[in-house]
């Protein structure tokens, strides 16, 4: 019913501005624009049943852990689960169809031209390579039916642990993660109709990875909110790794239960490292591996976004840099009203001194007046320093007006030449 409730019918399309529709190209009754929000619909449905398949697996791996299968009654509703898993998947499958076709659609409206076969237009696109890796991610999930254990060595004459193929097949699972990027490009502001009228513009395509660059640089809740999608995933992985560690030895008791996964998820990416818990096992090892290499990545990209979001805008800028002008020259003043002082008070002394006949100090041998002048030298520095830096900006904002003003110059002259073809005012023929 969801596969047939996507196919609307032509009145019920979205409705475009009529600049819009002069503009964009048709490709099956459908604009360039239709197809782009045809894309985004079909990637919103691939991302859920995605989601609910990875909850059912999830749901199934705790039922098989807690024994809830010994039952014949648990062990049918295990194998619903199962089933339900695959029915998400085969839907996701069919709307992954959907959604490249879309795209092949979308290149087919801004001029490129491809056969009406799916495969080849597939190839010639460019996508093939996408399709497949997004087909691989879909496929590992628990099948019904099919149940057995996996032994894996801890190492060289170390235990084997028994894993269950359902546990392992729900950690693959989780690489459907990866298709959280291009969820949050599907719902980002830039691939509305003023994004797509500035790429045009601009020549540059509003693609997966630009959206997550502007997303990571700018947006601070989305990227805290994809962090903790993937601590809580890590953690989920790592304590499926663990429980085999801790079903031949129950007594250790320090990554069987979520809690203590996530913790130590939090540790590993924070670069804290406690040293209170670690893994015992090979695969959660690499778990904690690989989460330690992406901390690198993680901390960087939040440094750099808080810098961002703390950072002045221009016009704070300029309230700043007058105030600091303005200290400055005040900080000047009151130096040299200082010095000024300072002088004659010593000027007055050196009178009396000379009029009593005592030796006379030099005003510029005096080590208080010598530290006021180095002061007001300092302060006079720092504020020609400042009014260089404004008129160096004066002198490169003219320079910029007059090169404009140059160019619109022969280009009206290019203009008059090509319409006039200097034939006494009248328009040259082509």
């Amino acid at each position: 019913q969801s596969f047939m409730a996507s196919q609307r019918r032509p009145d019920e399309r979205p409705k475009l501005s009529k600049r819009a529709s002069n503009v964009y190209r048709e490709e099956e009754g459908l604009t360039e624009l239709e197809w782009h929000e045809r894309q985004k619909e079909y990637w919103y449905w691939v991302s859920g049943y995605a989601a609910m398949g990875l909850l059912a697996a999830m749901i199934e791996n705790e039922l098989v852990w807690y024994k809830v299968g010994a039952e014949p009654r648990g062990r049918l509703c295990i194998e619903l689960i199962k089933c339900c898993c695959v029915g998400t998947t085969a839907a996701a499958l069919c709307y992954l169809y959907l959604y490249f076709d879309a795209m092949i659609k979308v290149r087919r409206a801004k001029g490129a031209l491809f056969t009406e076969s799916f495969l080849h237009s597939l190839i010639r696109s460019g996508l093939w390579s996408w399709f497949v890796f997004d087909v691989c991610v879909l496929l590992p999930q628990p099948i019904p039916f099919i149940h057995f254990d996996i032994p894996v060595q801890n190492g060289l004459d170390k235990d084997v642990f028994l894993y269950d193929s359902d546990a392992i097949l729900t950690s693959l699972m989780f690489l459907r993660l990866l298709f959280l990027p291009r969820l949050v490009s599907a719902y980002s502001v830039l691939r509305s109709e003023i994004g797509h009228r500035a790429s045009r513009f601009f020549g540059r395509q509003v693609d997966t990875w630009m959206v997550m660059r502007v997303t990571l640089t700018r947006d601070l809740p989305t990227l805290l909110a994809l962090t903790a999608v993937l601590l809580i995933s890590g953690a989920y992985v790592l304590l499926t790794f663990e429980r085999p560690f801790y079903a031949q030895d129950p007594g250790k008791g320090e990554l069987d239960e979520f809690e203590d996964c996530l913790w130590a998820m939090i540790v590993v990416v924070t670069s804290v490292g406690f040293g209170d818990v670690a893994p015992h096992t090979r695969l959660g090892r690499a778990v904690v591996g690989l989460f330690s290499l992406l901390s690198v990545l993680v901390i960087g990209i939040t440094f750099n976004l808080i810098v961002n979001q703390v950072s002045l805008v221009p016009e704070e800028k300029k309230i700043v840099d007058i105030v600091l002008r303005s200290k400055q020259s005040s900080d000047t003043k009151d130096a040299a009203a200082t010095v000024v002082q300072m002088c004659w008070r010593q000027y007055r002394v050196n009178v009396k001194a000379f009029n009593a006949g005592r030796r006379n100090v030099e005003i510029r041998n005096h080590p208080n007046i010598r530290q006021a002048l180095m002061r007001f030298r300092y302060c006079s520095r720092m504020a020609k320093q400042a009014r260089t830096g404004d008129s160096q900006m004066a002198v490169t904002i003219r320079s910029l007006q007059a090169s404009m003003a140059a160019l619109e110059r022969g280009i009206a002259r290019a203009h008059d030449s090509l319409v006039l073809g200097g034939s006494g005012g009248q328009p040259k023929r082509e």
